[in-house]
């Protein structure tokens, strides 16, 4: 039960206190305290985390991230560059695991064709800005993480401004021409990218060396052939599973878990086989 008292943003923390249970804070005793004091969800979390205190929603993140390590990831910021099949579900993931700030970039709207497999399409949100769209329905998913939604296409010339402020930027585009434009940017900014790609029963995952100009010359070798998810298609059981694999990078990368990365490899899948493969870019 809410102990309801005169609260303000100097007491908060003994509210906050009085009110978890085993250190455990439940989304009703936060969404009070942000009532009262005024606060945003965001800083009602950073408060309890630095002193100790776990949100609920995050109580099963804790075998696997540690509190320090959620704080850290309450104070990240990524950036995905297209929020379609692959953008959506890693936004999602991002946002449940409690990624502070996200950066989405996309200048599409949602079609009736994207309603097999984008995470954010159904029949209220066609003809709809996805990125828009995606914004709006996080606050109902976490209403801590904080939303930039860019209606605009990815260009080099205005990449510095769409990424600012991005640790990690992930590659969900669909085409090869964008994608270099946005391997060369990363590169030029020092922003490590993860990149992920699906056609048919295939995709493949691979992280960009800040220094390393691998995977924009692979890019560049397949500028102007076609792009096999459109000949192949793009049915709904492949972007949640490379997405899964994109969004595990990006947190390794953000927790400095960088002995595991796939830098400067090729992580290749074949879920019609179910056989997979790891080489060197």
């Amino acid at each position: 039960m809410v102990v309801k008292i005169k609260m303000d943003a100097h007491n908060i923390l003994d509210f906050l206190r009085e009110n978890a249970i085993d250190g455990v804070l439940s989304h009703k005793i936060i969404e009070y305290a942000v009532k009262i004091t005024k606060l945003s969800f965001q800083e009602i979390e950073r408060i309890s985390l630095t002193k100790g205190l776990i949100p609920k929603r995050y109580l099963r993140n804790q075998r696997v991230i540690k509190r320090v390590e959620q704080l850290a990831l309450l104070n990240s910021c990524v950036a995905i560059v297209g929020c379609g099949g692959l953008g959506g579900y890693t936004i999602e993931m991002l946002a449940r695991l409690g990624v502070g700030q996200l950066i989405c970039i996309d200048p599409d709207y949602f079609r009736e064709e994207d309603l097999n497999r984008q995470r954010f399409c159904n029949l209220n949100t066609l003809g709809q800005l996805k990125a828009e769209v995606i914004k709006e329905e996080l606050k109902n998913i976490n209403p801590a993480v904080v939303v930039k939604a860019h209606t605009s296409s990815f260009l080099p010339e205005i990449g510095e401004t769409l990424l600012a402020g991005a640790q990690v930027v992930v590659d969900a585009l669909d085409s090869f021409e964008a994608r270099t434009d946005l391997a060369e940017t990363c590169r030029r900014l020092s922003i490590p990218l993860v990149h992920g790609a699906i056609a048919g029963w295939y995709g493949q995952v691979s992280v960009q060396e800040i220094e390393s100009n691998k995977l924009i010359d692979l890019f560049k070798s397949s500028c102007g052939k076609r792009e096999l998810q459109r000949e192949l298609g793009n049915p709904s059981f492949a972007p949640p599973f490379i997405s899964a694999i994109q969004v595990a990078e990006t947190i390794k990368i953000l927790l400095q878990k960088d002995n595991n990365l796939l830098l400067n490899k090729l992580f290749f899948f074949d879920l019609l086989t179910f056989s997979f493969e790891l080489g060197q870019l």
